[in-house]
C-alpha cells in the first residue's frame, strides 16, 4: 500500500504545471456555481419588480448553438415567440396579483439533471458549447408549485429569455413526453408510474423517444 502511494505521488509530481491546472477543483466549481446562480437570482428579483429589462436573445444565439437543422428549427421558433417578447411583464404582473410573489431560481448546469425540465437536459447534451439554463419559479408562500418561466441564459453580459425550446422535443403531441419535457423529471416521474402512463425512469422514456440521446 505504501509502495502504490509513494509511487501515485511520484507520477503526480511529473505532471506539467498546465495539466494541474486542468485537473477540476469540486469546491471551486461549487462556489462558482453558487455564485452564478446567486447572480440570477438577485437579478431575477429586480427584474420582477420591473420587468423592462432587455431580455431579448441576440441574433444567431440558437445557430451557434446549435447544428444544422436543429438550430434553424430553435431559432423559427424563438422568431415567433419574440415578436410578444414584451408581454412577458404582463404576465409577470398576472402572477403576482394571484399572489404568487414568492421567487425561487434554479440552474440547469449539466446532463442528466433530474431537477431540471427534459428540454433543459436536452438542450445540455445538444449544445456546441453547454451553457448554464436558469429558471425562474414565482409561487404563492408556503407553497412548492406555482408559475414557471424557463430558460434564461447569460450572453453578452446580460440575460436572456430562450423559452423552453420546444423544438427539442421531436414527439409534441405525446401526453407523457410533453410532460417529462416541460417539467423537472423528479417532480412527475412516480405520479406518472404510479397512473400506469410510464414504465421505467423519465431518463429512459426521454431516451427512447429521442428526446435525450
Amino acid at each position: 500500500m505504501v509502495f502504490k502511494f509513494v509511487s501515485a505521488v511520484i507520477c503526480m509530481s511529473f505532471l506539467p504545471v498546465a495539466a494541474w491546472a486542468q485537473i477540476p477543483h469540486p469546491q471551486s466549481a461549487q462556489k462558482a456555481e453558487a455564485k452564478t446562480l446567486e447572480e440570477f437570482q438577485q437579478w431575477a428579483k429586480e427584474f420582477v419588480v420591473e420587468p423592462k429589462a432587455n431580455v431579448r436573445l441576440p441574433e444567431g444565439w440558437f445557430q451557434s448553438q446549435f447544428d444544422g437543422e436543429l438550430g434553424e428549427k430553435l431559432a423559427a421558433e424563438y422568431a415567433e415567440f419574440a415578436k410578444h417578447i414584451d408581454g412577458l411583464a404582463l404576465i409577470i404582473a398576472a402572477q403576482k396579483a394571484k399572489g404568487q410573489t414568492e421567487l425561487s431560481a434554479s440552474v440547469c448546469q449539466k446532463a442528466i439533471d433530474r431537477d431540471a425540465t427534459g428540454l433543459q437536459n436536452a438542450a445540455m447534451q445538444r449544445m456546441k458549447s453547454p451553457t448554464p439554463l436558469f429558471t425562474l419559479r414565482m409561487v404563492k408562500p408556503g407553497e412548492q408549485r406555482g408559475f414557471t418561466l424557463a430558460s434564461f441564459v447569460f450572453v453578452e453580459g446580460r440575460f436572456c429569455f430562450a423559452g423552453k425550446m420546444s423544438a427539442l422535443n421531436p414527439h409534441p403531441g405525446d401526453l407523457v413526453t410533453s410532460i417529462l419535457c416541460t417539467t423537472p423529471l423528479s417532480m412527475m416521474e412516480k405520479v406518472l408510474q404510479d397512473r400506469g402512463l410510464l414504465e421505467g425512469t423519465a431518463e429512459a422514456h426521454l431516451k427512447k423517444v429521442g428526446v435525450l440521446k
